[in-house]
């Protein structure tokens, strides 16, 4: 996350760490992190 983190000026609106999610024994998400700022959009 290191890499993109400069382009969300201070705090970040939205923030996603560490995210793990899956369906029945399929992982799908794992160690997902986003960081979203104010005036951002996805």
């Amino acid at each position: 996350m290191e890499k993109v983190s400069g382009l969300v000026e201070g705090e970040p609106f939205l923030k996603i760490e560490s995210l793990n999610a899956g369906y029945g024994k399929m992982e799908i998400l794992h160690d997902f992190n986003l960081q979203v700022g104010k005036g951002q959009s996805l």
